[in-house]
């Protein structure tokens, strides 16, 4: 769902209905750019997570790619309402797997 700065598609959307029908804090900050990911989302229990939404196929511009790469934290890029399921059932990123910077999931 890759979009243009303030613009966004029904993914981005859904993405944030479905994190506030689990109880989760949604916080949309598309439109704060520099590479900063699409939503902040924190858990009933405290897991925040950075969400960067992008469509199948889509690849993160180089300010999104170099953002990832200096954050510590947990940031996730979905494709599917299916991925975030998974970060609200505690899973990893995109295929399952946990987070982690060095197998460059969000490089690719």
């Amino acid at each position: 769902m890759t979009h243009l700065h303030g613009r966004r598609d029904l993914l981005h959307r859904d993405v944030g209905k479905r994190f506030r029908a689990a109880g989760w804090f949604a916080f949309d900050v598309a439109d704060r750019g520099d590479g900063f990911p699409d939503w902040l989302v924190c858990s009933p229990r405290g897991r925040v997570v950075l969400v960067e939404v992008k469509s199948v196929g889509g690849v993160l511009t180089d300010a999104e790619a170099k953002f990832s790469m200096e954050y510590p934290g947990e940031l996730v890029t979905v494709r599917t309402l299916a991925d975030v399921d998974r970060i609200i059932e505690g899973g990893g990123d995109a295929q399952g797997q946990p987070w982690s910077r060095d197998r460059g999931q969000h490089a690719s």
